[in-house]
């Protein structure tokens, strides 16, 4: 079945509820966290139709709305480099004890050869 812009929109149509309460969980979990964790800001998107039509026809191998991965993004601000470090650990850990699937992060500004 071809992906068509159509079904791009009712297919986030659908799940835009999923992923606005799977932010707002995520979000309460470091707010209500005992550990005060070094957290500049954090936000989130849903992406638009339009993108996520236009990458399924960059991306010649996607046929199905399971091989997109990134719907939605959270994007976590620490003011230092060196808390991201800390934040990642945390968050891994909690993301597992609340029964959340946890894909591998994309990290942006922070050399991964530093993180054991």
């Amino acid at each position: 079945m071809e992906i068509t812009i159509e079904l791009v929109v009712l297919y986030l149509y659908i799940n835009k509820e999923h992923y606005n309460f799977v932010f707002n969980k995520l979000k309460a979990i470091i707010d209500d966290s005992s550990y005060k964790l070094p957290i500049y800001g954090i936000n989130y998107q849903i992406k638009e139709p339009d993108s996520i039509f236009l990458k399924t026809k960059r991306k010649k191998d996607i046929s199905t709305f399971t091989q997109i991965t990134d719907y939605a993004g959270i994007r976590i601000i620490c003011l230092f480099e060196k808390d991201i470090v800390e934040v990642d650990k945390y968050l891994t850990t909690i993301l597992l004890q609340h029964y959340f699937s946890y894909e591998a992060l994309k990290i942006f500004n922070w050399d991964q050869s530093e993180y054991k």
